[in-house]
């Protein structure tokens, strides 16, 4: 949800290469940095249940973030309209038949 919230707003925003961050970052929406090491036990606590903690490299993390600081804004407007796509009533009617689908 907060990339979500940043892209919603106008911000530049960057992201790990995993997961739905993958997702909503890839077609020049915004930056994506690869990961260097994944652990997968416990060494990290993951307050939201992946159990997967992705790791970048500092130096790739910081060349992305300078990176973005000064060509950030031309992911805007991709980021923007993608987001401007996403509706709630979209997500709970997959969410709804994915559902009764499992029911059935």
């Amino acid at each position: 949800m907060p990339l979500l919230e940043a892209i919603s707003v106008g911000l530049p925003c960057m992201g790990t290469d995993c997961s739905g961050i993958k997702e909503l970052l890839q077609d020049n929406r915004g930056y994506l940095v690869n990961y260097v090491h994944i652990y997968p036990d416990h060494s990290y606590i993951d307050p939201f249940g992946c159990g997967k903690r992705y790791i970048i490299h500092p130096k790739h993390g910081v060349t992305t973030l300078e990176w973005v600081y000064t060509h950030g804004k031309n992911t805007v407007k991709a980021a923007r309209e993608y987001v401007e796509k996403r509706k709630w009533d979209v997500a709970v009617d997959v969410l709804e038949k994915g559902l009764l689908e499992m029911i059935k």
